[in-house]
């Protein structure tokens, strides 16, 4: 026996050696060596050039029998059903097949395979739907959502008129229109102190 498997075997419990369903079951999961793991063999082997086409059509008849063997079909309607699953499981997404994963490769009828695959289709549709809203919830909602945009809004106004608060009239700006000086001292008009002629003679 292969290096491999004699150390996979050697690990086995001293009271499960001897029992052959429990050895194999052990062998079947580290090789894939199951209905699944039949069909890819079967579906993806190769011919090396060592070998010849007989050998080739050897290896490929023996995953052909262990992948029917495995799921127990006996007659041509259990084969019909067989490559018809196949053909259908080959179209069906990867995250559906993720689901599905413990017990992919032993459907091998398409009435099986298009319940589950229906049945998981309708409870995605079911979860994708918005839940409903208690009527209380709702009318909350709306009321809260009213009061926001009429605040907000109130609160542009109020923006707007205080900006046109803050601002002068371009009139006032007018040269005519200014407020003149007066001197702090002789008190007359048109000057400031600094340049007053009263407070020069002062001095």
């Amino acid at each position: 026996m292969p290096t491999e498997i004699v150390e996979l075997i050697a690990r086995v419990p001293e009271e499960e050696f001897f029992n052959f369903e429990y050895v194999k079951g052990i062998l079947i999961k580290k090789f894939k060596l199951n209905a699944d793991g039949f069909r890819q063999k079967f579906v993806q082997h190769q011919r090396t050039p060592e070998n010849s086409w007989k050998d080739f059509i050897y290896e490929v008849t023996n995953y052909f029998q262990g992948w029917i063997n495995d799921l127990n079909i006996t007659d041509f309607d259990g084969l019909k059903n067989l490559f018809i699953t196949d053909q259908v499981k080959k179209r069906v997404p990867q995250e559906v097949r993720d689901h599905f994963v413990d017990v992919w490769g032993t459907i091998a009828k398409p009435q099986d395979l298009a319940d589950k695959l229906d049945g998981y289709e309708c409870v995605r549709k079911t979860n994708r739907k918005p839940a409903n809203l208690n009527p209380k919830v709702q009318q909350q909602w709306h009321v809260r959502s009213n009061t926001y945009s009429r605040d907000n809004g109130d609160h542009n106004v109020n923006q707007k008129s205080m900006k046109q608060e803050k601002g002068f009239p371009r009139s006032q700006y007018d040269r005519k229109n200014r407020p003149k000086f007066t001197c702090y001292s002789c008190g007359g008009e048109g000057h400031v102190k600094k340049f007053c002629e009263y407070e020069f003679r002062s001095r």
